[in-house]
């Protein structure tokens, strides 16, 4: 599953779930940024590192780097 496809199924609702819990309920919360590493255990290789406006994450970007790392 990609990660585009799987953000929608669980990792938004990890992430509201997480808002919930350090938040008062009567706060309003908006994203300014989000921030996605993604590491990989190869040395030679460097971590994927992105920073994304609010919630418009460019999953194409994540995507294209998993395709390339597929070999590892």
């Amino acid at each position: 599953m990609t990660p585009s496809a799987y953000w929608p199924l669980a990792l938004r609702d990890k992430l509201y779930k997480v808002i919930e819990e350090k938040v008062a309920r009567k706060r309003r919360v908006r994203s300014d940024d989000t921030s996605i590493v993604v590491s990989i255990n190869d040395r030679k290789q460097h971590d994927l590192k992105k920073r994304f406006n609010g919630l418009n994450i460019d999953w194409s970007a994540v995507e294209k780097q998993l395709l390339v790392w597929g070999k590892f």
